[in-house]
């Protein structure tokens, strides 16, 4: 009786009844074609995505979902987080300075609606103030307040 078993991925162990018997070299072949081409014999070189990729990333951190980008550019969820992963910033500093642009991003756009839209006064007790003809007073305040914050977000 012969049996063979295979330990991947360089030798099989041959056993004659049970008893081991000899050592075959059976992924030689293989082992050599890995050096060649630099461990990966069986696969393809990995399709550059750059522009793909750097896409999924943006819209991610645009509020869109994993599910959604998979749809879209037709991945699975689990690629589509290793991405965003993948261009995650990897040390403390960087992820610090990303949470202080985001954060600054998030404060221009609040400042940019004050501007666009600027909210009405109020009187002491709360009260809306209106102009003789019935139209809200604006805030000019706060919208020099904004204006002023914004340039020293730029700076």
């Amino acid at each position: 009786m012969v049996n063979a078993t295979v330990e991947w991925p360089s030798t099989s162990l041959m056993t004659f009844g049970g008893w081991p018997a000899a050592r075959s070299i059976v992924a030689a072949p293989c082992r050599r074609s890995c050096s060649r081409t630099g461990g990966r014999p069986s696969r393809a070189a990995p399709k550059e995505n750059t522009e793909r990729d750097q896409a999924i990333v943006a819209a991610a951190r645009l509020g869109q979902t994993h599910d959604a980008l998979a749809l879209e550019h037709g991945l699975t969820r689990q690629r589509i987080s290793q991405i965003i992963a993948a261009a995650s910033p990897r040390t403390p500093k960087e992820t610090q300075r990303q949470l202080i642009a985001t954060r600054l991003r998030s404060r221009w756009d609040e400042l940019e609606k004050i501007v666009r839209d600027p909210p009405p006064m109020h009187s002491a007790i709360g009260k809306v103030v209106v102009d003789t003809h019935g139209n809200p007073v604006i805030n000019a305040s706060a919208v020099i307040q904004a204006i002023k914050t914004e340039l020293q977000i730029e700076q």
